[in-house]
């Protein structure tokens, strides 16, 4: 038996006429406070060694205390976070009384503290709010009354389950909103009044007392004070096994009930004028049909749905307009899911409600209800039965998260119901709960949270009866007299009603028996798909989940519009059936199976018939765009036109040269640029590497719109390619040079890239050199001032007897050549005088009888110097054959004996010396020229490439 007081003084005074020695105080607990003799006869002790519990605290207000009489008991608490416990050691067996002692000290309004309070799985207090139930700094305590027999704790007849763990009494605190707070406990080892029953005050029939002598306060439900006396009303009876005034529930002998009065019905020991749904009337009994009385799933598009069980009409919003015309009022359908309530203003109405006055969803005295939700919110109400005066009758709501069942009792009025555990926002959960009855004398209730039991309560001979028309039923929301509050947030799957108690295996399913990872599943494993409102399931995973268009309340199978309809041609049907629909889209016909008229084909984005774009080809029934690079197709295999910069080959479309791309060619990144150095030497540098190498055939050079005759092509680099030009007659600074590029598609990049440019043009430097690949006997005579002044030099030393003369006109010319590429300022004109002492040859250089020059290039910072290859011989191979010209003359002289015959001889080793003093300077400088021109990678590629690289490290360390 629970008691609730606030008024602890007569609580209190109570236990000490009870216990005027404090003998019977089995334990004294002085919560979060330290230890206290009481001025009732007992001592108080500290808490320490008794809570069990995370982030603990003990909170102290020193204010006093109202309604009590042991003010400092209240004036502190113990407070834990979350879900905690008090373990209070039992060893002897009988009966006992546990007074829970509180006190709000630290919160003046109603809910900022509310917690639930259980021994083992009986509930104690539900959703308990301290500041409601007493007020601030006001103390408020709680009797319960239990036996102790066997190691079972029991309380209201019915053993609680977990109550004894360990040899300790669990007491244990639940929060719902801030932490669970308690003052002191008091254990009270009692005798009762009678053998059998654990009422402490004198009379059976008596609820409240002072002390045990007859003096009565209050009496039992259906019990009255007659001359001091409580005695059992008149239209109720004294069950001694009950303990309790039973009503006579119109029964012909009421002492017993075993029989109804005429035109009444027995169902579960009670007389009813009418059985209720899912029973039959047979005879004087009400006797099982179908208990199975109320289906409402919500797999419709209508908007008042019926459920599959009673024919119950549910009207959505506030009228029976709803898809694809929803109002404010409305839930949304969600395909596969139910509806979704938007917790602002979407509910629904069930009967009585406008024109739908019947049938009346109504319970038996033992019934079951079950539904499948989705929450997005920690509150609200998800079904609520109430009377005109918005009474509530029944109703499930979320509070904090944590489901709460409200039941009218007969006796006791409306009485809340926690589950112990809250819901996880944004996942299934299904919600059930049993009121079954044994016989008139026993009730029982069940909660079960995703398919397993939540919790075990006992209210005796008490009874829930729903016989109230004159009531508004609401589903997502309750109504007062403002109009409605409490919107739920969240989806509803489906509702049942059983008039018994169903089991739970047919209604859902836990965890381990799904075929997923979902927290619960419908009875044939299957989850219902997770996905938000703005999202459509696409599977076949329960949370695999695609967006919604933004403008979609909800959608069924695409991203790109809002149809709910199975056949996505249907524009509006009454279900997610194919056989439902009322209107084809527009271009379609045929509502038994919508299709597109002749020439048209579906549009999924715009969810109407229409024509196919150019873009596009039609395949059953619906416009497909054609395959990429496609400007116009007959099918997904054959392009009949292509894009820009695209061509046609065999049915398909690839990029045209130099473009790249597989949904549109874009050109791929590929340039060229000319650059003169002072030599008047032309060097091509490209973005990247060719795919071949350039050739003569590719180009063509004009100056003045005059083609140039004589020019070659070498390769510096991958990327750099040398033109050497012979320029007739002198250049004047600033002449315009044009390259053309004459066959620009066969110069590609490694990539795949083409040139754009169909020519580059740049400046000359004024010059009157004229440069060109030699030939054996390509002698060029004197024709410019500096060329006339070296031919008068080397004519005069050859007029001298003595060769040394010549040696030393050589070597002053040498010298003069070297003048202009160091960095004196010079005139352009005698720049051009210095340079052109080294553009004749007397001497013919016959190794180029016996070289391949067109592969050879110099090294591009050398060209300035006049050199025209990397070949060593190419460029010294005058020298050489000049030595040998000389030593072939000296044999000559030798033989015919001249005049100077003598003297040469002499000095035929002197001369020798002093020709490779004179020329170690053009020597060694060609010598590198053709180390640094030749790549380690061509070293090998031919003799030709070898020969040249091994003679110049020769010539380099002869000279060295």
């Amino acid at each position: 038996m629970i008691r609730h007081l606030y008024f602890g003084l007569i609580a209190l005074n109570f236990l000490l006429v009870y216990t005027l020695d404090g003998s019977n105080i089995a334990l004294a607990i002085n919560a979060g406070g330290e230890e206290y003799a009481s001025s009732l006869g007992f001592s108080y002790i500290d808490d320490t060694n008794y809570y069990a519990g995370k982030y603990c605290d003990a909170l102290q207000n020193l204010n006093t205390i109202n309604n009590t009489v042991n003010g400092f008991i209240y004036q502190s608490c113990r407070l834990c976070k979350g879900t905690w416990e008090y373990n209070l050691p039992i060893s002897s067996e009988g009966s006992y009384v546990l007074v829970l002692q509180f006190a709000e000290i630290q919160y003046e309004y109603t809910n900022q503290r509310v917690f639930n309070v259980t021994i083992g799985d009986h509930v104690v207090a539900s959703h308990l709010d301290l500041v409601a139930a007493a007020g601030f700094l006001t103390a408020y305590d709680i009797f319960i009354s239990f036996n102790f027999l066997d190691r079972n704790v029991s309380i209201d007849g019915r053993v609680a389950s977990g109550a004894y763990q360990d040899g300790n009494l669990q007491v244990r605190f639940y929060a719902v909103i801030e932490r669970p707070a308690l003052s002191g406990l008091i254990l009270v080892k009692g005798e009762c009044t009678v053998a059998d029953n654990c009422n402490m005050c004198y009379q059976e029939r008596c609820l409240e007392c002072n002390n045990h002598d007859l003096t009565c306060n209050k009496c039992i439900n259906n019990a009255s004070i007659n001359n001091g006396v409580c005695q059992c009303n008149e239209d109720t009876f004294w069950e001694e096994s009950l303990r309790s005034c039973v009503p006579c529930n119109l029964c012909n002998n009421c002492v017993d009930c075993m029989l109804c009065a005429s035109s009444f019905y027995m169902y579960l020991g009670w007389c009813v004028s009418k059985c209720p749904d899912g029973f039959i009337e047979s005879d004087s009994d009400c006797v099982e049909n179908d208990p199975f009385i109320f289906y409402l799933s919500f797999d419709t598009l209508k908007g008042v749905v019926y459920d599959k069980q009673s024919k119950i009409p549910a009207v959505t919003g506030n009228s029976i307009d709803f898809y694809p015309d929803y109002d404010e009022f409305d839930p949304v359908a969600a395909f596969n899911r139910g509806f979704y309530f938007n917790g602002v203003s979407s509910l629904m109405h069930l009967p009585p409600y406008s024109e739908y006055s019947d049938p009346v969803l109504s319970f038996g005295y033992s019934f079951t209800f079950a539904i499948w939700i989705n929450i997005e919110n920690s509150f609200g109400s998800i079904i609520s039965k109430q009377d005109l005066l918005y009474n509530p009758i029944f109703s499930l709501q979320i509070v904090a998260g944590v489901p709460l069942i409200s039941l009218n009792l007969k006796t006791a009025g409306l009485s809340p119901f926690f589950y112990l555990q809250s819901l996880e926002s944004y996942e299934w959960a299904h919600i059930a709960f049993a009121v079954e009855y044994a016989n008139i004398k026993q009730a029982n209730m069940i909660l079960y949270l995703n398919g397993v039991i939540n919790s075990q309560l006992a209210f005796g001979s008490d009874y829930f009866e729903d016989t109230k028309t004159d009531i508004t039923f609401t589903i997502g929301a309750e109504k007062d007299s403002a109009g409605y509050k409490s919107y739920f947030k969240g989806f509803i799957y489906d509702i049942k009603g059983y008039n018994s108690v169903a089991s739970i295996s047919t209604l859902s399913s836990p965890a381990g028996q799904c075929t997923e990872n979902c927290k619960a599943c419908l009875t044939n494993g299957t989850c219902i798909p997770n996905c938000l409102i703005s999202q459509y399931w696409y599977g076949p995973q329960y949370n695999k989940c695609y967006k919604c268009s933004s403008g979609c309340p909800s959608c069924r199978a695409s991203s790109s519009n809002c149809n709910l309809c199975k056949n996505p041609k249907c524009e509006s049907c009454y279900d997610f059936t194919s056989e439902s629909c009322t209107k084809c889209a527009a271009g379609a016909f045929n509502t038994t199976n919508c299709q597109c008229n002749y020439g048209l084909a579906w549009n999924s984005t715009l969810g109407v018939c229409e024509p196919c774009h150019q873009w596009q080809f039609k395949a059953n029934d619906s416009c497909y765009d054609c395959p990429p690079l496609c400007a116009e197709c007959d099918s997904e295999s054959k392009c009949t036109r292509c894009i820009s910069n695209a061509t046609l080959s065999s049915g398909s479309c690839i990029c045209s040269p130099g473009y790249t791309g597989t949904e549109a060619c874009i050109d791929i990144p590929f340039d060229v640029s000319l650059s003169i150095n002072e030599n008047n030497t032309l060097v091509l540098n490209f973005s990247e590497a060719l795919k071949q190498d350039l050739r003569k055939d590719q180009i063509s050079i004009k100056i003045h719109n005059d083609t140039i005759p004589s020019w070659s092509v070498s390769k510096l680099s991958s990327t750099e390619f040398l033109i050497s030009c012979r320029f007739e007659g002198e250049i004047s600074k600033g002449t315009n040079i044009t390259i053309y590029f004459v066959n620009s598609a066969s110069i590609v990049s490694v990539s795949g890239g083409l040139i754009h440019e169909k020519y580059l043009e740049s400046a000359l430097y004024s010059s009157s050199i004229k440069y060109h690949q030699q030939s054996a006997f390509d002698f060029n005579f004197p024709d410019s001032p500096g060329e006339i002044v070296a031919f008068l030099s080397i004519l005069s030393g050859l007029i001298s007897p003595n060769p040394s003369a010549l040696l030393t006109i050589l070597n002053n010319i040498q010298i003069f050549t070297y003048i202009p590429y160091a960095d004196y300022p010079l005139s352009d004109k005698v720049s051009d005088f210095l340079k052109s002492l080294t553009d004749f040859k007397l001497v013919p250089n016959l190794f180029l009888l016996f070289i391949d020059q067109s592969n050879s290039a110099p090294y591009s910072r050398a060209s300035k110097f006049g050199y025209n290859s990397y070949l060593l011989l190419v460029n010294i191979g005058d020298n050489l054959v000049l030595i040998s010209f000389i030593y072939i003359a000296i044999f000559l002289a030798y033989l015919i004996r001249i005049n100077s015959q003598r003297y040469i001889l002499s000095n035929k080793f002197g001369f020798f010396l002093q020709f490779l003093i004179a020329s170690y300077l053009d020597h060694s400088f060609s010598a590198v020229v053709g180390i640094l021109s030749t790549t380690t990678d061509k070293v090998f590629d031919n003799a030709l490439y070898s020969t040249n690289y091994f003679l110049c490290w020769f010539v380099v360390v002869m000279v060295i």
